[in-house]
């Protein structure tokens, strides 16, 4: 598995959509953010070789990406499934992690005393996987702990500066950033 495509298995390991009706094959994203929906349009060019197409929804105040391919469909979808259930093996672990916390992951209060980090999803495996992940790469995590409608892990204030140097968290964030006006 390549970088790119280990990047993009983690973002739909944690948002994305396939859908499937008649001959139609798709593989999407809703989301506020520009960047993010540039960075998922970008990483399906690179490995598909196809360009997706990409769109704003002013009514929605969401960029839509959406690209229409049944291989890749047929390709991604396993992947994507297989990490939900734990079950994915990733040679380039740092890659996964950045595309799981580019879909779901926050970054709460930047630069502040009481900065915070957290992944959250419904898949308890999803979680275990990438806690087990972020403890080989000796980055400490807490949870999974019970949210409203998921499971968040939360990444220890000691492994904050060591996290940002490995997986990055130049994720856009609420208040911070630009989103679909």
């Amino acid at each position: 598995m390549t970088t790119d495509l280990s990047y993009l298995v983690g973002f739909l390991a944690g948002d994305g959509c396939f859908s499937k009706s008649c001959s139609q094959y798709i593989i999407g994203l809703w989301t506020p953010y520009p960047l993010i929906a540039t960075r998922f349009a970008e990483k399906l060019r690179v490995c598909t070789g196809i360009s997706p197409a990409m769109y704003v929804r002013k009514d929605r105040k969401q960029v839509c990406v959406k690209l229409s391919s049944k291989v890749w469909f047929e390709r991604l979808l396993p992947l994507r499934d297989q990490a939900r259930r734990g079950f994915l093996v990733v040679d380039d672990e740092i890659p996964f992690v950045k595309g799981l916390f580019d879909a779901e992951g926050c970054l709460h209060n930047p630069s502040r005393k009481n900065e915070a980090i957290t992944i959250s999803n419904a898949s308890l495996p999803l979680l275990h996987l990438v806690r087990t992940i972020l403890s080989g790469l000796g980055i400490e995590t807490t949870g999974p702990h019970p949210g409203a409608h998921c499971f968040q892990i939360y990444v220890r204030k000691a492994s904050l500066p060591r996290f940002k140097s490995l997986i990055g968290t130049d994720k856009p964030h609420k208040g911070i950033t630009e989103r679909v006006a």
